[in-house]
């Protein structure tokens, strides 16, 4: 996330590494993105961890007793499948998310979705990233040959800053 997010004050070593965001993206970021995604669904579900068997499980009562389920818990579980396929065709994730799919994320949050729809469009943002993990048009890993020669380049040029 720190890649992308917008910054007010940066060094220039740092606004080179933000540059360089795209390097660290590959399809190795999917099973990461889908566990997490995938363990806030379950617990969201009650099937797994702190839901204690109670759909809608997340810990905010108040959002379950009047939307049926914890809309906040269920927008964040969502968000991860929308940004991993962001990351993935794109190089880059868009903070904050002004798109549609930032719209709908919105609507969950706020109870305007119910939970059926939430769940199948979760499902398919699954079957989305699980399809990914075969696309040979995504780059398998990061860049590490890029990432390390800036990484080198990058302590020389402030070692030689700093008369080391």
């Amino acid at each position: 996330m720190s890649m992308w997010a917008p910054i007010e004050h940066a060094t220039e070593e740092g606004r080179e590494l933000q540059a360089l965001g795209e390097a660290f993206v590959g399809r190795h970021v999917i099973p990461r993105y889908r566990g997490y995604m995938q363990s806030q669904a379950k617990r969201l579900l009650g099937v797994d961890g702190g839901g204690h068997g109670q759909r809608g499980s997340g810990g905010r009562p108040e959002l379950i007793a009047q939307y049926g389920y914890d809309t906040k818990y269920a927008m964040h579980c969502a968000r991860l499948g929308f940004q991993c396929i962001e990351l993935l065709t794109t190089g880059a994730l868009q903070l904050p998310l002004l798109t549609a799919d930032g719209d709908w994320l919105r609507a969950v949050r706020h109870g305007e979705v119910d939970f059926d729809e939430w769940w199948e469009r979760v499902l398919e943002l699954d079957a989305q990233l699980e399809s990914m993990l075969d696309d040979d048009s995504i780059r398998p890993g990061a860049d590490r040959d890029r990432i390390e020669s800036w990484s080198i380049a990058t302590h020389q040029k402030v070692w030689e800053r700093l008369g080391i």
